[in-house]
């Protein structure tokens, strides 16, 4: 389809409106995403060292940005790598170390503070076992299958299976990481209610707070990093890890920067608002017809279009470097902002990722999975799924202390549902309206735009795949006597 972006697909398959929306979605979302990134290491350091959240949030964007306008792409993938090993290396180091000593309590089911009918009743605004799994889920196919982010570590891959590959191997380990962190938390939680140790966030085993108790940590989102240093105190791990941690913040957030800045640049300056690509593109191409006149006349129209192609890439870097800059500055601001929220990490993280993933998760699936959605169609399912959101938003920010009630009641919902719901919202009223429209809004060529309609490929030596029509194709122009029978006569 060869896309520029991964929402230029919603153009192909629906409308220009769909693929201008899904982009500003994740142009929210990631600032969103971005500054939660920044204010995750502040925590860490804040627990180690003592160093207020603001700095090093500051300081960690500003060399984060810096660093994203001046390396691009090739300064992410090699760092994403390194520090993923030191973390995984000291999430399961801390595993074993929380197993070898809580006292059997994690073999045993005791002392982990699960309430009452975790795993088998469903209440609206509690955490439940199946709100987790059902929720985790259809949040890692927005991640992974609808976020420029992802899609563009497929797109940096040299042929479709490299990429397949990358996202099947990148989808396990994932799941993997996300599996081993859960299991750490119930280590972490039983390590520190075994005989012998204190909780340093005051908590007793069923959850409720120790009044008469100093805390150590001002919120549960610091134990990891308290742990490794009064665990590993004097050894350098703890700097270690808090090393790797700054590390991750940077490689993330390089790859979020570079991701916001080509939504921006393509869907919204080039494909949205016509600029930088017709105005830059416009004079190389009137240089090179210009030169059809003669050959001395072809020969400086060959350079005018040579010069006015160079023209529009250098406007192309210099637009990129100031929409990097613009965003980095915005995440930063979001993130010294989300210091004075109140709000644990990982539920706030769930609750903005699935409000702004969902949509757009559902307009997807209504692309990739359905024949019969047209544009107008996808529009209403999308128009439908950004409604809901905006009242869970504000169910949110109403509910936040307690259950509302009235037209309300359903808007403080558990933040691990927020992506389910408003992906089924956005499928149902999009296909639903479908089936009310006529056929002729659909797309009268949907080859690979659907898993339906994906054309027959054969697989080269090279690792690249070609089309049966142009193998065929291919073949009729070696063999010239088989392609024109009358030939041979």
């Amino acid at each position: 389809m060869q896309c520029p972006s991964a929402y230029a697909f919603l153009e192909q398959r629906f409308t220009r409106r769909c693929r201008t929306a899904c982009s500003c979605l994740f142009l929210i979302r990631v600032s969103i995403y971005l500054a939660i990134v920044l204010f995750a290491p502040a925590l860490a350091l804040k627990a180690v060292v003592g160093l207020p959240e603001i700095p090093t949030v500051l300081g960690a964007g500003t060399l984060a940005t810096l660093y994203t306008m001046k390396g691009g792409m090739s300064s992410v993938i090699w760092t994403d790598f390194l520090q993923s090993i030191t973390l995984v290396g000291g999430a399961l180091l801390a595993m074993f170390v929380c197993m070898s000593k809580s006292s059997g309590s994690i073999s045993s089911g005791q002392n982990l503070g699960v309430p009452h009918g975790f795993y088998t009743e469903l209440h609206l605004h509690q955490d439940c076992f199946w709100y987790f799994m059902v929720g985790s889920t259809l949040y890692a196919f927005s991640q992974c299958g609808a976020d420029q982010i992802a899609i563009q570590r497929y797109m940096s891959t040299p042929s479709l299976e490299s990429s397949q590959r990358t996202a099947l191997v990148g989808g396990l380990l994932n799941a993997g990481m996300s599996v081993l962190l859960g299991f750490l938390g119930i280590g972490l939680f039983a390590y520190y209610h075994s005989p012998g140790h204190s909780d340093p966030y005051c908590l007793r085993p069923d959850r409720s707070e120790i009044h008469d108790c100093h805390k150590v940590v001002d919120s549960a989102d610091q134990m990891l990093p308290y742990f490794f240093v009064s665990e590993f105190e004097g050894t350098g791990l703890p700097g270690a890890i808090v090393a790797a941690i700054l590390g991750c913040t940077m490689s993330v957030y390089s790859s979020g920067l570079n991701a916001a800045t080509t939504c921006t640049v393509v869907d919204i300056l080039q494909n949205e608002c016509g600029r930088l690509s017709k105005g830059d593109h416009g004079s190389g191409k009137d240089g090179h017809d210009s030169g059809k006149d003669g050959h001395d006349s072809g020969k400086d129209g060959h350079d005018s279009g040579k010069d006015g192609h160079d023209s529009g890439k250098d406007q192309i870097m210099s637009a990129s470097r100031k929409v990097t800059g613009i965003f980095g500055i915005l995440t930063m601001a979001v993130a010294v902002a989300s210091t004075v929220v109140g709000r644990g990490l990982v539920e706030l993280c769930v609750a903005a990722l699935g409000l702004t993933g969902g949509p757009v998760l559902g307009t997807f699936m209504l692309g990739m999975l359905t024949t019969k959605t047209s544009g107008p169609a996808a529009e209403a399912g999308l128009a439908a799924g950004l409604v809901a959101m905006v009242y869970f938003a504000v169910g949110q920010g109403m509910c936040s202390d307690g259950d509302c009630s009235g037209f309300m009641v359903l808007g403080n919902m558990n933040e691990f549902m927020y992506c389910p719901v408003l992906t089924a919202i956005t499928t149902a009223v999009g296909y639903g309206t479908s089936c009310c429209l006529r056929a002729d809004h659909v797309p009268a060529n949907l080859d690979d735009l659907t898993v339906w309609t994906k054309r027959p490929r054969t697989k080269l030596g090279n690792g690249s795949y070609l089309l049966a029509e142009e193998q065929e194709l291919d073949a009729d122009m070696m063999d010239p006597q088989q392609s024109n029978p009358s030939a041979e006569s």
